[in-house]
């Protein structure tokens, strides 16, 4: 799994740098100064400063990372076909093999809806688990 996680991660790390980048550039310059005056160092802006202003843009970078990840299927079915064995299977290929290698439709429509809703919860958990980490660093 880490030798295909490996161009997946490649694909998509500069997607998601563009985006973080362009939310942190947005942060106005006048504020670090002042945090700089203050005494705070570079750790304590990055925490205390950058992380509250980009917390929209970070969720929906986390949102879509989990989403992309769900969908996984393209890179795992060209590069082993879910092998050797099921060490690398996913959801989608699972479902992708009961449906038209064994010619199961019912039980793969199944499968796909049973996806959607453990991609639902995960996306909204990751959304809660951002807000609360957020909430407890005194950020609303």
């Amino acid at each position: 799994m880490v030798l295909v996680a490996i161009p997946l991660i490649w694909q998509f790390i500069g997607y998601y740098m563009v985006i973080l980048l362009s939310a942190i550039s947005s942060v106005d310059a006048e504020i670090f100064e002042v945090a700089e005056l203050d005494g705070a160092n570079a750790f304590q802006r990055a925490i205390y400063i950058v992380l509250p202003l980009i917390k929209n843009t970070l969720l929906v970078c986390v949102t879509l990372c989990v989403a992309g990840n769900m969908k996984a299927f393209d890179h795992i079915y060209t590069m082993t076909e879910g092998g050797p064995g099921t060490s690398s299977m996913v959801m989608a290929m699972y479902g992708y093999k009961i449906s038209f290698a064994q010619m199961n439709m019912g039980y793969g429509s199944a499968i796909s809806v049973g996806i959607f809703i453990v991609s639902l919860i995960v996306i909204g958990g990751s959304q809660k688990l951002m807000n609360w980490l957020m909430r407890d660093k005194g950020v609303e």
